[in-house]
């Protein structure tokens, strides 16, 4: 992203992306199967820094989730 930072998929472990700083310091969480969305795994993410968006595809569950990429709330499944 912009400020450097970045976001991986840990879908077949953690059911979960998580973002770090340019750094590579832990900065938040997006997803798992308690959380927001209940994924399943989560296979890829795509970033839409401007609209604030952070899309992840949940192969097991056959859906892309929207999330706010800033707080994690759940926008559209």
């Amino acid at each position: 992203m912009r400020d450097g930072s970045f976001i991986v998929s840990d879908g077949y472990c953690n059911s979960r992306a998580v973002r770090f700083t340019a750094a590579g310091a832990y900065q938040k969480e997006y997803g798992g199967r308690a959380g927001i969305g209940g994924m399943s795994v989560v296979h890829s993410v795509a970033v839409d820094e401007c609209g604030e968006r952070l899309y992840l595809a949940d192969r097991e569950g056959k859906r892309v989730v929207a999330l706010h990429l800033n707080t994690g709330d759940l926008l559209r499944e």
